[in-house]
């Protein structure tokens, strides 16, 4: 039995390093990134004087920090798992 313990904790650990870990980062960038459009969309619309332009900004800014906070979450969620199945892996969580 422990062969198949240790097998499972290796298989969770390499697909949290190389599944999950690539895939947050990319979703955490896309989430700044759409936080900073919806930024500079914002304050060019302030510059012009375009209401439609500074709301289109504002849902943007919105999504960003959102996502952001769902990303964060979900970072949560796992370590919750993690914790709860007492898996030894070798990538910080924190």
């Amino acid at each position: 039995m422990p062969e198949t313990t240790s097998s499972l904790s290796t298989l969770m650990s390499r697909m949290y390093e190389y599944i999950f870990t690539p895939i947050a980062y990319l979703l955490y960038s896309v989430a700044v990134l759409v936080f900073f459009w919806g930024l500079f969309e914002f304050m060019m619309s302030l510059q012009n004087d375009k209401s439609d332009k500074r709301e289109q900004g504002k849902k943007h800014m919105l999504f960003g920090i959102l996502g952001f906070l769902i990303m964060l979450g979900v970072k949560g969620i796992i370590n919750m798992i993690i914790g709860l199945f007492d898996l030894d892996l070798p990538v910080d969580l924190s």
